[in-house]
């Protein structure tokens, strides 16, 4: 029975085989740190191969899981956090190879390239065993510790998987969304969702800052703005299904509605540019009737005056959003409308 399979296997060889995972890695950084790094290729070459193995049976055990008709939690309990775990790693390692690999890193990029595949496929399989096949059920509190401990681990993931690949960020927050908003409703008091939501308007009010107003290259351009509204597409998401809940993230969800209204450059894809302005208008909508967040914006109107003219502009467009959004979305809401006007 799986149950036992989890019990006598999973509990016990899966945190072996992290430790031997995370070992290798620490092997290889051993190696890089020579100062004749570039004659250890060979060596190197071989750990990174012993990484892919270990990936390559993850993968198949990932995939078995998800082709069986029933798999329940209590029968795979030890398989998610260990599995998330053993991803972050792969991908932290993947984000800083090129730092540490210096001019041993072109020898072997196809290994590396082929490290980072295996663990994107691994990331896409452990998604889908998440969100279309194990139920956790809420009411049992080891599960529910279980998930918010994957989804903690999920949402620093996705902080490195931004300085990777495009295509596998999508997918991560895709994936980490679904979970998310599946277990909203008994998640909401005790998953601090505050740091996920904090990391992508810094990460959007960066990009924004960096490339629609100042790039010239209209290729490079159009793609991180394709990708930020994806990024602002969850992050809409996760505050209309934490409303209420979010804590210490209003001050960088106040810079990054400023910096979408601000006037962008009209050479740099000036259609998703829109696009992007009008993505303001619903993370509006959630974080108007949010009182902690009513108090941020009067406390950033009093240093206005600081502000440079571009933010200036954007907080007065933004203001100007604002007013039509409590004329017309809430004429009868009284108490949201005292709560702004008094």
């Amino acid at each position: 029975p799986l149950k036992d399979v989890d019990r006598t296997i999973f509990q016990p060889f899966l945190p072996l085989i992290k430790h031997h995972l995370t070992k290798t890695l620490s092997s290889i950084h051993e190696l890089l740190k020579s100062q004749v790094s570039i004659n250890l290729v060979p060596e190197i070459t071989r750990l990174l191969e012993v990484c892919v193995q270990i990936l390559t049976d993850i993968e198949s055990l990932l995939v078995y899981l998800v082709s069986l008709e029933q798999v329940s939690v209590a029968d795979t309990f030890n398989v998610p956090k260990n599995i998330a775990e053993i991803v972050y790693h792969i991908f932290i390692h993947c984000q800083k190879s090129q730092e540490d690999y210096k001019e041993a890193f072109k020898v072997v990029r196809s290994e590396l390239m082929c490290l980072f595949h295996k663990c994107h496929n691994v990331q896409l399989n452990l998604f889908i065993l998440l969100n279309e096949k194990l139920k956790f059920k809420c009411t049992l509190e080891d599960e529910v510790q279980l998930l918010l401990d994957v989804i903690d681990i999920l949402s620093s993931m996705g902080e490195v998987v931004a300085d990777l690949d495009a295509k596998s960020l999508v997918e991560h927050w895709k994936g980490y969304v679904q979970l998310t908003l599946t277990y909203a409703v008994y998640l909401r008091s005790r998953l601090y969702v505050d740091r996920p939501i904090n990391y992508l308007a810094i990460n959007i009010n960066q990009q924004l800052s960096n490339i629609i107003f100042t790039s010239s290259d209209k290729k490079v351009a159009l793609r991180s703005l394709k990708i930020t509204t994806l990024e602002l597409k969850v992050l809409i998401k996760l505050c209309e299904n934490y409303k209420g809940y979010l804590v210490d993230c209003h001050r960088e969800l106040l810079n990054c509605l400023i910096s979408l209204a601000m006037p962008a450059s009209q050479e740099v894809a000036p259609g998703v540019a829109a696009q992007i302005l009008a993505g303001a208008a619903p993370l509006l909508t959630t974080l108007i009737p949010d009182p902690l967040f009513l108090k941020i914006y009067f406390e950033y109107a009093d240093k206005l005056h600081l502000c440079s003219l571009d933010t200036q502009v954007g907080y007065c467009k933004l203001n100007n959003i604002l007013l039509k959004k409590l004329i017309h979305l809430y004429p009868k809401d009284e108490e949201v409308k005292e709560l702004w006007l008094k």
